[in-house]
């Protein structure tokens, strides 16, 4: 079973797909990121995902996602009132907690006893 494991990739993390998004273009923008890191090797570390999905982020989108509230991408444009919008809210309260739980549901170690609260996707002031 540890071996399974150690052959998984993100991709594994993006499956199933989500059936609820913030705006129109943030189910575009998970298929992006998970055609980004869908060969990767799961990382060490929650932390070590989390610096991943905020760089592939910032590099995809533009923007810092601690700063971002909304932002329009033409390339998510496909029609409807938020086509094209991507939602800061919706990547750090949902898309991205996401992913980290299961990553930590997907590792070979008893996480249940670790903290993870200073995984933040927010800008501390």
């Amino acid at each position: 079973m540890k071996e399974e494991r150690e052959n998984l990739t993100l991709k594994e993390l993006f499956i199933p797909r989500l059936d609820q998004w913030g705006y129109r273009g943030d189910p575009y923008l998970w298929d992006d990121i998970q055609r980004e890191l869908q060969d990767k090797p799961l990382p060490g570390s929650v932390d070590e995902l989390a610096d991943v999905l905020v760089h592939v982020f910032r590099r995809l989108v533009g923007v810092d996602l601690a700063l971002l509230e909304r932002k329009y991408l033409e390339e998510y444009s496909y029609g409807g009132i938020s086509s094209g919008m991507v939602s800061g809210q919706f990547w750090r309260e949902r898309g991205f907690p996401i992913l980290l739980d299961r990553f930590r549901s997907l590792r070979d170690e008893d996480l249940a006893t670790q903290d993870f609260s200073g995984v933040e996707f927010v800008k501390i002031k």
